[in-house]
């Protein structure tokens, strides 16, 4: 084992830059796949019974079937193959080149799919509804800026959902003393067999949270792999939408059925200011 991988893992601040997990490696983006593709568990995706509950409340909520969705990581295109079925065209946008490759494969004339790092998002179509799933909006490095440019793709009357992680649910991650599990058929951080030791740090100042992993396979070689993420509390994501010129954030879909994870995530709603 490589002890100056174990050295840094033992840290408390972030490795981001060092260690960040890359969602665009080809190899990454095919295990992240059969994570989505999974019904097993809901880390990567929602189960599809619960994706299907969603996708109901959304199309209830939001649209009709001649409405145009714009989907910001949309993974391998779970929601947008649904929202199609009720006669609703749309366009997705993820980093992992696999999950892009399998929604193109399977997606109906009403769906479009884009390779883009959101990062780097450039789009000049206008949508009724823009949607930001599973918490991806607090693993985007700079959510204000990707936001300044989704205000310009909403028509007038369109919408913007979000979904957020609770800032409670991420102090209570880092709170944990962490985790050493084995991986004999591998993994998403290694294909081979692997142990892996797991610390969080929470940095309360920030409302970041670090999610830290160290892979050691048995071969003895080593890796960090290190996520990061942002809490937003709802007064943090006012601050943010108003200053962008959008409404003032409003909590929707409370009562829908929550899995495990979800269960510790929120929608929030909004609209740009008339």
């Amino acid at each position: 084992m490589n002890d100056k991988h174990l050295s840094e893992f033992l840290v408390e601040d972030s490795l981001q830059d060092k260690y960040a997990m890359d969602f665009g490696d080809e190899a990454f983006s095919e295990r992240m796949l059969y994570e989505h593709l999974s019904q097993e568990h809901d880390f990567a995706s929602r189960n599809r019974a619960e994706i299907g509950t969603q996708v109901e409340f959304i199309y209830n909520q939001y649209l009709n079937a001649n409405s145009h969705v714009l989907d910001l990581a949309c993974g391998p295109g779970l929601y947008l193959s649904k929202l199609a079925k009720y006669g609703v065209r749309s366009r997705g946008y993820d980093i992992s080149p696999a999950s892009i490759r399998y929604a193109q494969k399977n997606a109906s004339v009403l769906e479009e799919y884009v390779h883009c790092d959101l990062n780097q998002f450039e789009c000049s179509e206008k949508f009724d509804l823009v949607l930001m799933l599973f918490g991806i909006a607090n693993n985007i490095v700079d959510l204000k800026k990707l936001l300044k440019k989704v205000k310009n793709n909403l028509k007038p009357q369109g919408k913007i959902l979000l979904e957020f992680m609770s800032v409670q649910f991420m102090k209570q991650l880092a709170n944990d003393d962490g985790s050493w599990e084995y991986f004999p058929q591998g993994g998403l951080l290694s294909s081979r067999p692997h142990y892996k030791l797991c610390k969080r740090i929470w940095q309360n100042d920030e409302k970041v949270l670090i999610d830290r992993n160290m892979v050691i396979e048995m071969t003895g070689k080593s890796n960090i792999y290190e996520g990061y993420f942002k809490g937003y509390d709802i007064e943090d994501i006012n601050c943010l939408l108003t200053e962008l010129g959008f409404a003032s954030a409003t909590l929707v879909g409370q009562d829908l059925p929550r899995g495990e994870l979800t269960s510790h995530f929120f929608f929030v709603e909004s609209s740009l200011l008339v």
